[in-house]
């Protein structure tokens, strides 16, 4: 199970900003794709050097009200994110107990 967007991000190349941008690991491109453009220029700007907080990320991106924007988009990613974890293989592959 992965914690957080960051851990997908890093060391993968993006030619867009959109699910087009070419990303490897598919649960990525599945909540890029879930997001609205303006959610995606937050996640995506969270990537950025720098840029350590979803606020900073959401000013980055050019949002009225980045510490209301940023907290909205971290809690829908995250909701995203657990969804996508959920129905991952390995969530759901059966487990052995008392071995």
């Amino acid at each position: 199970m992965w914690r957080a967007l960051y851990d997908l991000v890093p060391g993968q190349a993006a030619a867009g900003t959109g699910a087009e941008a070419g990303f490897e690991d598919p649960r990525l491109t599945e909540i890029l794709e879930a997001l609205s453009p303006a959610e995606r220029a937050v996640t995506l700007a969270l990537a950025a050097p720098g840029v350590t907080t979803w606020a900073e990320a959401a000013m980055a991106a050019g949002a009225a009200q980045p510490e209301i924007q940023g907290e909205k988009v971290r809690r829908k990613v995250k909701r995203l994110a657990a969804r996508s974890t959920d129905r991952s293989p390995a969530a759901e592959a059966p487990t052995v107990h008392g071995r």
